[in-house]
């Protein structure tokens, strides 16, 4: 798989304290990313592949992520909020840990479908 990026024809994305909202226009879903969720969006806001994210994020924690970085990615690109790119990512990949190592979630809400 190539780099990634945020599906922008679909979806609207701001990062506020470090948590990450995602509106999915046609859906009417938003969703909350938090913790290594978001740092996995701001990998691929960069255009980073999910490899190069897992590689950034085993070397910060000192674990393998790969398969969690890769199932969570696979998640992202089911509900349509982000998209491959063959772009070159546009910039370094710098994380800071934020705390334990936790498995990347991506927390669902459905509850203002009318209002979008």
């Amino acid at each position: 798989m190539g780099g990634l990026r945020p599906n922008h024809t679909e979806i609207a994305a701001e990062t506020i304290d470090g948590e990450v909202v995602v509106v999915h226009f046609a859906s009417g879903n938003y969703y909350a990313l938090s913790g290594v969720a978001a740092d996995v969006w701001h990998g691929i806001e960069l255009g980073h592949s999910s490899l190069s994210v897992a590689d950034a994020l085993g070397r910060l924690y000192g674990r393998p992520a790969g398969n969690e970085i890769g199932e969570f990615v696979e998640l992202l690109r089911s509900e349509r909020l982000v998209t491959v790119s063959d772009l070159d990512p546009s910039g370094p990949l710098i994380l800071e840990e934020r705390g334990p190592y936790s498995k990347p979630m991506l927390e669902k809400h459905d509850d203002m479908q009318e209002l979008i």
